[in-house]
């Protein structure tokens, strides 16, 4: 290395007016301070950092199947069927189920009416001359025999008694075989509205061996019975028609008698009617509920 030199101490000059020539005085121009606005050319624009965008999630979507029109062919598209029409010669009918059930309920219940209201004149032409026959007899003249007026019962000589005993012959019940002159009760099977319903009522016992006949409760039957001496207020009040026995009974409450034996009979036999097709179909018992009526 080299040795460090030391600095030598200097005196000050003394230095010795100089005389200098006079300069013309100059006026100074003004100068601009120099602006510190930089040029737009060397402004140097400051731009934003960039923002890094996160990347859109992209979820797949199902691939959608495009509809592939049906090539036209020999099948034909299913069309809704109309309500009726013709199919090779045959007609079709296409209705709801519940059309269908109206429409069938409807047909049956105009059926029914039809029916009731056929039969239901009919029976009203049969009612105007069957059932005062019963009462009166032959009312233009001659014998007046009502069903239950013993006076009125012809006996004459090789002739055969009309039938007072409403027991067969043959059926074994020789215990009420005058029972047409003795007793004073009828007994009543039943009332009904319908004469027709009654008459099968009728043939039937009439085929076990009890005679029975149908009254109407009319104003006319009620005089028809006066006049023969019966009581025909003891006829119950109301229209309509009575069944009742044909011939005079005694009180068929009271054990032993000739009216009580039938009334049995009538419960045995009543209780194997069945009525036909299209009358009235009265219960089992309905008979046995026979009941006997003083008429004199």
């Amino acid at each position: 290395m080299n040795p460090a030199v030391e600095p030598v101490p200097q005196t000050p000059a003394v230095s010795e007016p100089v005389e200098t020539p006079a300069q013309p005085v100059v006026e100074a121009t003004p100068q601009v301070a120099p602006s510190l606005e930089a040029s737009p050319e060397t402004v140097a624009t400051v731009a934003p950092a960039p923002v890094e965008t996160p990347e859109p999630v992209f979820r797949p979507r199902p691939i959608e199947r495009m509809p592939h029109p049906t090539p036209p062919g020999p099948v034909q598209t299913w069309l809704k069927p109309r309500p009726v029409q013709l199919n090779e010669g045959r007609i079709e009918i296409s209705v709801p189920y519940y059309v269908g059930i109206i429409a069938a309920l409807a047909a049956l219940l105009v059926v029914l009416g039809a029916y009731r209201l056929g039969s239901g004149s009919s029976r009203g032409q049969g009612n105007e001359s069957a059932p005062r026959v019963q009462v009166g007899g032959d009312r233009s003249g001659g014998q007046t025999n009502p069903p239950a007026a013993p006076t009125q019962r012809s006996t004459t000589a090789g002739s055969a008694q009309p039938p007072s005993n409403p027991v067969s012959p043959t059926g074994g019940r020789q215990d009420v075989a005058t029972a047409g002159t003795q007793g004073d009760h009828w007994i009543v099977l039943a009332q009904y509205a319908k004469y027709e319903d009654l008459l099968k009522v009728k043939e039937y016992f009439a085929g076990h061996g009890i005679s029975l006949v149908v009254i109407p409760l009319d104003s006319e039957s009620r005089k028809e019975l006066a006049k023969l001496g019966l009581n025909a207020n003891a006829l119950p009040s109301g229209s309509g028609f009575l069944l009742v026995t044909e011939g005079l009974y005694n009180n068929p409450q009271v054990k032993g008698t000739d009216g009580y034996a039938m009334k049995q009979k009538i419960t045995e036999v009543g209780a194997k009617y069945k009525a036909p097709s299209g009358f009235e179909r009265f219960a089992p018992n309905y008979f046995s509920d026979a009941y006997g009526m003083k008429i004199r």
